[in-house]
């Protein structure tokens, strides 16, 4: 079993607490509430209280475009992962406390109103690398607070069930190999859809593992995805799977 994981990302600690109010949908400038179609403008506004350390800075700049995102969990509407636009901070002075602004991009969204996701997530499971789905209000002990969303955490087995084949000239082979990626302790509780809504905000998809450097299958492939028990208590594993008999 193989452990994969992003480039070296530098760990952070730093979260934060949201209070009422303050995470809140803007275009142009201008609060707009949750009761209207999306537009490419729109940004969602989530203030938190005092200076960002500077491994939250550390952390965005080592990451790419695609992955700097604001983690957000245990607020009544904006449950999720949100791509960062912008971050700001303003200097406590002798009348003002210090206050930082992150500004995230709003994906599109079908309707006149903005809906949010049907899961909460809970970053602090123990025992779990990775965040887990857990049912809305489950979370009751704790409030709504944010984070620099951290990585998806994999662990890969690859199975070589039979070489077939060989071409020496070609430097080429024939296989039937399967490869199993499970992200552990994602979810409390099995539902396919919620899961795939999770993956699509770190820009994944269920049907995106696939083999490389094939000239020709001969078979297949063959793509599944199914839960199962975690060795974390009370969560589930979603596991992806492939399997193709190729040159």
């Amino acid at each position: 079993m193989a452990f994969l994981e992003p480039a070296a990302v530098p760990p952070q600690s730093w979260r934060a607490g949201l209070v009422p109010n303050s995470a809140r949908l803007v275009v142009k400038g201008v609060e707009v509430g949750t009761a209207v179609p999306w537009d490419d403008k729109m940004r969602l506004h989530v203030w938190v209280a005092g200076e960002l350390p500077a491994e939250v800075f550390a952390l965005r700049e080592s990451m790419s475009t695609g992955r700097q995102q604001l983690a957000i969990a245990a607020h009544e509407t904006f449950v999720g992962m949100w791509s960062i636009d912008e971050i700001s901070t303003n200097v406590a002075t002798s009348v003002s406390t210090a206050m930082s602004t992150f500004v995230c991009y709003v994906p599109r969204y079908e309707g006149a109103a903005f809906s949010p996701l049907p899961f909460d997530i809970d970053f602090d499971v123990e025992g779990s690398p990775n965040p887990t789905i857990v049912h809305v209000g489950s979370r009751t002990s704790r409030g709504p607070s944010v984070r620099i969303a951290p990585t998806l955490r994999l662990f890969a087995r690859a199975t070589l069930m039979m070489i077939d084949q060989v071409d020496t000239v070609s430097q080429s082979f024939r296989a039937d190999a399967a490869v199993e990626l499970r992200l552990r302790g994602l979810a409390s509780y099995p539902n396919e859809a919620h899961v795939t809504q999770l993956l699509g905000q770190y820009g994944m998809r269920p049907d995106m593992l696939d083999f490389l450097n094939v000239s020709e299958f001969q078979m297949g492939p063959e793509r599944w995805q199914v839960f199962g028990k975690s060795f974390v208590p009370g969560l589930q594993d979603y596991i992806l799977k492939i399997r193709a008999k190729a040159t």
